[in-house]
């Protein structure tokens, strides 16, 4: 149940992407480890929704969750009046890091 102070996560299609392919990569490679991974964003993602500002400030208003135990980070933008953070991209860190701030 979402309280009223909680916000609302949407998902640019570019990262929607991203989170469900690397869920299959992790899956395909090692059995279970998918599952780990999806438990791991999804931590984030409820504490994102409690408390979007707990998380560092980058350029453009972007801010970067990183994830435990795999090496993504989730970049996003919070939109205060309409109680929503736009997930830009489930980012994996040993990509170009010029790459993730390219989605809005």
């Amino acid at each position: 149940m979402m309280g009223e102070d909680r916000f609302v996560i949407i998902y640019n299609t570019f990262a929607e992407k991203e989170y469900i392919e690397s869920q299959k990569w992790y899956n395909e490679n090692q059995a279970e480890l998918g599952n780990d991974f999806i438990k791991e964003v999804e931590d984030v993602l409820d504490l994102m929704e409690k408390n979007p500002y707990a998380f560092q400030l980058k350029k453009h208003q972007v801010r970067e969750a990183p994830v435990k135990k795999f090496p993504f980070q989730i970049v996003y933008k919070i939109y205060p009046s309409k109680k929503e953070i736009l997930i830009i991209s489930i980012f994996h860190t040993h990509r170009n890091p010029k790459e993730k701030h390219k989605r809005k």
